[in-house]
């Protein structure tokens, strides 16, 4: 018997204007998170929690307008210090406990961080 795996991948290219090692430092800081941190430009993130290392996790709280407030929370599965950090996402509750479903489920998500040219 074999099995088949499904691997969807999204690839997205950005380029920051700022410096690599300014960029790395913006993934660390709550109050950095909270500004730059890929979500939709009419939501806020009131909540940002982040214990940095292998095994830690990032938690985060997204509000929209007239919407109730999503839990994300990301597992640091990776670090590799000012260049790639690989992050299991799972959508969880304001204590951070998993409530991934098979509507929701969990995902990877890997950051490369690259200089271009003194941009990131």
């Amino acid at each position: 018997m074999t099995t088949t795996e499904q691997k969807n991948e999204l690839i997205i290219v950005r380029v920051l204007n700022a410096p690599r090692e300014r960029v790395w430092r913006a993934c660390l800081e709550p109050d950095a998170l909270k500004q730059w941190w890929g979500q939709p430009t009419e939501a806020t993130m009131p909540t940002c929690k982040v214990d940095f290392r292998v095994g830690g996790s990032l938690l985060c709280e997204i509000q929209m307008t007239g919407s109730a407030p999503l839990w994300f929370k990301w597992t640091y599965r990776e670090i590799v210090e000012g260049e790639r950090l690989v992050l299991e996402q799972h959508f969880s509750d304001a204590q951070g406990s998993d409530r991934d479903s098979p509507e929701r489920p969990v995902s990877m998500v890997t950051l490369c961080f690259e200089d271009v040219n003194g941009k990131t």
